[in-house]
């Protein structure tokens, strides 16, 4: 019999798709090699269906009895190859399921990281370039701030503003909807769900 053959591959793949969301390496191993595999019994399958078919042909001296059996084991073959291409394909969506949930992952955390460059990035610019000693040939600072009596308080007020704006940029954003939040804090909204 070949049901519990193909019973026993969705049985398996049935528990990769509940936990499709956490599969681990070993898993996705083990889902490769079960594609193999039904790739193999499929070719071990089709070989069978040709003999079976053969027998049902007119040229066989089969009685009316036996050629009904036949009948029955090829449908039966037809309805395994059939399940072995459902589990094949099974197979294949939940390989693209993980990819795209690891792609999905990785584009959250790029996104995370690309709205913490856009807020800082200004006040780091400011930072690196108010951090170099400037001097002339004669020695002296070349930036006109480093002169004025009142330059080192400029520079801070300067950092302030980009501050605030970088505040504002941040609320702009967040008003724009939760889902860019929840998106940036996925953490923090996942411990607020659970309360």
């Amino acid at each position: 019999e070949l049901q519990p053959i193909s019973e026993a591959y969705a049985r398996r793949l049935g528990f990769f798709h509940q936990h499709q969301l956490d599969l681990n390496a070993a898993m996705l191993n083990e889902l490769s090699e079960v594609q193999l595999e039904l790739v193999d019994l499929q070719r071990s399958i089709k070989p069978m269906r040709s003999v079976v078919r053969h027998f049902i042909s007119e040229e066989s001296r089969l009685n009316a009895a036996s050629r009904m059996y036949m009948e029955d084991v090829g449908d039966t073959i037809d309805r395994m190859m059939d399940d072995v291409a459902q589990l094949q394909q099974m197979c294949r969506t939940l390989g693209d399921a993980h990819e795209r949930a690891q792609d999905k992952r990785t584009n959250d955390t790029l996104f995370v990281l690309g709205v913490v460059s856009a807020i800082f990035l200004p006040a780091q610019t400011i930072t690196g370039c108010y951090g170099m000693n400037f001097v002339d040939q004669g020695g002296n600072p070349g930036m006109p701030e480093l002169t004025w009596q009142n330059g080192y308080l400029y520079f801070w007020v300067l950092q302030g503003v980009c501050l605030v704006v970088a505040v504002l940029l941040f609320a702009t954003l967040h008003r724009c909807g939760l889902a860019f939040y929840r998106r940036l804090c996925p953490c923090f909204c996942r411990k607020r769900a659970q309360q």
